[in-house]
């Protein structure tokens, strides 16, 4: 299915930053029925390092080139750095596109059950153009039981392995690996959709099934499954949630997969409970309400624990408190509340005070990643292999 051509404000938003110079470019830049429409003097005041930070958080800059570009008033000061960052993506789309047909090759040869997913998907599937949306790399999800053929066939078709602490990974027993496929483009290979084997147990998703029920989707001339539209938001709506809901990015996603005329809500909302994200879910398009709205409302039942449960209450609280989207002199994001969700407001509770205790541990530094040591081997790897490929999902 191609992209759905939105009108994403039908469902006005609520934002309480709506007035405001740079959060008003940045939600205009998102939103389908007026993009391009509007002189750039409606942002008077916007400083063009503070849209930089901006979009940096929020993923966007491809949409906001767009807009100032067809405003055709735009100054340079804004239109310029915007500019590089769309011909950045447009390349590496460009280059994500030389690479996917082999990728599907290789794939499809072991004959494994396999879905492509988020990034380079959404922004095709979904969004009204594809170059409108950032994405650095593509993420695949295979059946874990053949997770070792898969890494094989990839690194024979001239994948190479960007993690490579086998005994890191074993230890933590990490749901994907990282490669690079052979035009560069960066792959993250999952044999489950939630990647921390505490959280597992708590987001159940059936993979197996997942991967049993996909569609056709196209990454440009190249036909790839991909999740169906009621997997597609439930596993955005864990994404979003787990990582904080901040991001214009996540919720335009959010948005956009509500509009799939395809999506059957009875049916996902059956599988949110079965997976244990009817909360996140909630409160993740109730943020997606508040700030951008919907072209097509969700039924009000899918908002229910955002309205009927405490842990709802304290992410509208939040929601109010620092209201979305983030701009670069915010002190607070409300990712608190949402990267702490569960699937109760007490195991939502429980994650929190973990988090509050662990609030001073140092921050995740990518240029220090241990997973790109090599280390643990050949023994560390069929270690990992012989877990993950058990009787049991890990």
């Amino acid at each position: 299915m191609r992209a759905l051509n939105s009108r994403s404000n039908v469902v006005m938003a609520k934002s309480a930053r709506g007035e405001h110079p740079l959060a008003r470019l940045l939600i205009d830049s998102i939103d389908d029925s007026v993009r391009g429409t509007r002189s750039a003097l409606t942002y008077a005041g916007v400083d063009a390092d503070a849209l930089e930070a901006a979009v940096f958080v929020h993923k966007i800059a491809p949409a906001v080139y767009v807009h100032l570009r067809d405003a055709g008033d735009a100054s340079p000061a804004l239109l310029e750095p915007m500019q590089l960052r769309y011909q950045l993506q447009v390349a590496r789309q460009l280059q994500l596109m030389s690479d996917v047909p082999g990728l599907v090759a290789a794939l499809t040869q072991t004959g494994v059950a396999w879905a492509a997913m988020k990034g380079p998907v959404l922004a095709e599937r979904l969004w009204s153009r594809p170059d409108l949306r950032t994405y650095i790399d593509l993420d695949i999800l295979v059946d874990r039981r053949r997770f070792g053929d898969v890494l094989d066939a990839l690194l024979e078709s001239g994948a190479q392995m960007v993690d490579q602490n086998w005994a890191l990974i074993a230890h933590q027993t990490r749901a994907e690996v990282s490669l690079v496929l052979p035009n560069g483009t960066s792959l993250d290979l999952h044999w489950h959709v939630v990647n921390d084997r505490r959280l597992r147990s708590q987001f159940t998703f059936p993979i197996a099934d997942m991967l049993a029920r996909t569609v056709d989707a196209k990454i440009g001339n190249t036909t790839l499954p991909t999740l169906d539209p009621a997997d597609t938001l439930l596993h955005l709506a864990y994404h979003t949630a787990h990582s904080g809901g901040h991001r214009l990015m996540w919720l335009k996603d959010i948005e956009r997969a509500a509009a799939d005329p395809e999506l059957d809500w009875d049916e996902t909302l059956l599988r949110a409970k079965a997976y244990g994200v009817r909360l996140p879910l909630a409160i993740v398009l109730a943020r997606t309400a508040r700030v951008i709205g919907f072209e097509v409302a969700p039924p009000d039942a899918a908002f229910a624990p955002a309205r009927r449960t405490a842990w709802g209450a304290f992410a509208a609280a939040a929601n109010r408190w620092t209201p979305a989207p983030t701009l670069p002199a915010d002190k607070f994001s409300g990712q608190f509340a949402f990267k702490n969700a569960r699937k109760s407001t007490p195991r939502s509770i429980a994650a929190a005070l973990v988090a509050m205790k662990n609030r001073r541990a140092p921050g995740f530094d990518p240029t220090q990643n241990k997973l790109y040591i090599e280390a643990g081997g050949d023994a560390a790897r069929a270690s990992y292999l012989a877990v993950v490929q058990g009787g049991l999902e890990p």
